[in-house]
């Protein structure tokens, strides 16, 4: 049976780093600092366009990020949800984004992610976002927010379907990739008709 709780009875939340300067990318430099442009289409990020800066990562421990946390974008529409998976060391989450930490076991931090981008969460979003210029989600309404959380038993196939879902849709576009590209050089006389 399903029960509804608080966020917070799921996880800590807490906001990412904002820095007070301007931070300049040094491909040497030891720390990660994620931002919303890393995050992919797809719900995944990409380590490799995190800014690579040189802050002190002991400073920053409030701010890192590891393993199944999850970081929810704080800003602009949609408000999207990315699980956190084999970040490099050393990597921090912008101010762009609240890290929630899973702290329940009655949750599994891929299901959590993947409800916070379906349309119940999302129109709860919608409704509270605040500004003018630039929409905000304040930590007050995102910690009001009530989640269903059915059985583990029943997370784990919606997890596993939505991982068979994700690989469809990658080997889909791959497909079609290679069929674009054989019909391009059929019509460049690349390759024979016969």
């Amino acid at each position: 049976m399903d029960q509804t709780l608080s966020i917070t009875a799921l996880a800590e939340i807490r906001v990412g780093f904002l820095s007070r300067k301007p931070l300049d990318n040094d491909v040497n430099g030891s720390t990660h600092l994620l931002q919303m442009r890393d995050l992919d289409t797809s719900g995944y990020f990409n380590y490799k366009t995190a800014l690579q800066t040189n802050l002190d990562p002991k400073e920053l421990a409030r701010f890192a990020v590891k393993e199944a946390d999850i970081l929810l974008m704080n800003r602009s529409e949609p408000i999207r949800a990315a699980l956190i998976t084999n970040p490099p060391p050393n990597t921090l989450a912008s101010a762009h984004f609240f890290i929630i930490r899973p702290i329940s076991n009655e949750v599994i931090p891929a299901f959590l992610a993947r409800i916070l981008n379906q349309l119940y969460a999302q129109n709860y979003f919608r409704k509270y976002l605040a500004g003018t210029s630039v929409k905000m989600l304040t930590m007050k309404s995102l910690e009001q927010l009530k989640i269903a959380i059915p059985p583990i038993a029943i997370q784990e196939k919606i997890i596993h379907l939505e991982q068979l879902n994700y690989r469809h849709k990658k080997l889909s576009q791959q497909l079609q990739q290679k069929i674009d590209l054989l019909i391009k050089h059929v019509s460049s006389g690349q390759i024979s008709k016969n």
